[in-house]
């Protein structure tokens, strides 16, 4: 149940191979002797439900990816400026146009 709440394929396929492996101890829920007592199983497969779901959110070790951009400087100029898409073409025109003539002024 913990790989299906948290979504990690690893521990799905242990949780069907695990299954598939121990299927026949399923059968033994099911109340056909008297002298079975099937609720202690059931209510230790429940237990099990809520556990892996109150620990669904526990990241352990070999899960943990590294960021490979985490140390990663950018020492390069930028293809496009930075303001590319917060300014019209009208507006950047105008811009350049406020540059060359105070340019122009000395």
């Amino acid at each position: 149940m913990w790989g299906i709440f948290r979504r990690n394929v690893k521990s799905i396929a242990l949780a069907l191979s695990v299954t598939v492996l121990y299927s026949g101890y399923f059968y033994g829920l099911l109340p056909l002797d008297e002298k079975i007592s099937w609720e202690s199983h059931l209510f230790g497969a429940l237990v099990g439900v809520l556990i892996a779901f109150l620990f669904k959110g526990q990241i352990e070790e070999d899960e943990v990816r590294p960021n490979p951009w985490a140390n990663d400087v950018h020492t390069e100029e930028f293809f496009l400026p930075r303001d590319t898409f917060d300014k019209t073409k009208a507006e950047r025109l105008q811009e350049q146009q406020a540059n060359w003539d105070s340019d122009s002024s000395f």
